[in-house]
């Protein structure tokens, strides 16, 4: 299984997270900034993407448009778990139509995280097996 990619400027939350994580049985890798967390994607296979949204260089909203644009030259972008601490309800709206298939305020509860990542891997197989069926 390809690793989940966890993109927040604090490194400590980073390490949290990644350390939930690797204890539920993923894999993970880390970086700083949607800056970084874009040319990751692009370069490396990536199951999920679980970003925050406040972050210097590229917010987490930036890199999910970027994410998505066609130059980006990523036919099948990786879901995308979106977290903030500045819940609105236009940024849930904007995460959204940029694409995030989930929006969690932080701090995050780690039984909502946690179904929200099973959720997001469970869709992404269905829609993988759709197209080699096809």
């Amino acid at each position: 299984m390809d690793p989940i990619l966890i993109v927040d400027d604090d490194e400590s939350i980073r390490m949290l997270l990644s350390q939930f994580l690797k204890g539920n049985g993923y894999t993970c890798e880390e970086v700083e900034n949607g800056a970084r967390a874009l040319e990751w994607v692009l370069t490396h296979e990536v199951e999920l993407v679980i970003t925050d949204n406040d972050m210097p260089v590229m917010s987490g909203i930036e890199f999910l448009k970027s994410l998505r644009l066609p130059s980006s030259s990523h036919t099948h972008p990786p879901p995308v778990i979106f977290m903030t601490g500045n819940w609105s309800e236009t940024l849930y709206n904007e995460a959204r139509q940029a694409g995030a298939k989930a929006v969690i305020l932080k701090p995050y509860d780690t039984k909502e995280l946690l179904m929200a990542v099973r959720t997001a891997l469970d869709n992404k197989v269905k829609i993988q097996k759709h197209y080699a069926s096809i």
